[in-house]
């Protein structure tokens, strides 16, 4: 019995791998429908430890959004006083990319 409980707890770990991965490419309503669908059909126990380790990874993915749009934010402020792409890098820790589609975005949008 035991060594079938390890392999359900390992199925159980793939699979909310897999839907963790999957709903944070998704859209925000495609994400509540999915799930309501995972809500209904797995078993209460499944599914409250699904749910809370998704709303977890949510939580911390929104989390993780707001810090990067401060951080543009920042960006878009030292852009505009002057300071150099290498300055604003080592400061917001934002890539070079990034700071680039700012820096577009300044110069047209002035």
């Amino acid at each position: 019995m035991q060594f079938f409980l390890k392999h359900i707890n390992i199925g159980i770990d793939y699979i909310e791998l897999i839907l963790s991965y999957t709903l944070n490419q998704i859209r925000e309503n495609d994400r509540i429908e999915i799930e309501k669908m995972l809500k209904s059909h797995l078993n209460p126990a499944l599914g409250g430890n699904l749910m809370n380790s998704l709303a977890h990874s949510w939580k911390q993915e929104g989390i993780e959004e707001g810090r990067k749009k401060e951080k543009i934010t920042m960006a878009k402020e030292m852009k505009k006083e002057g300071l150099s792409l290498e300055a604003i890098m080592k400061i917001t820790k934002l890539d070079k990319k990034d700071i680039e589609k700012l820096h577009d975005y300044i110069t047209c949008c002035k």
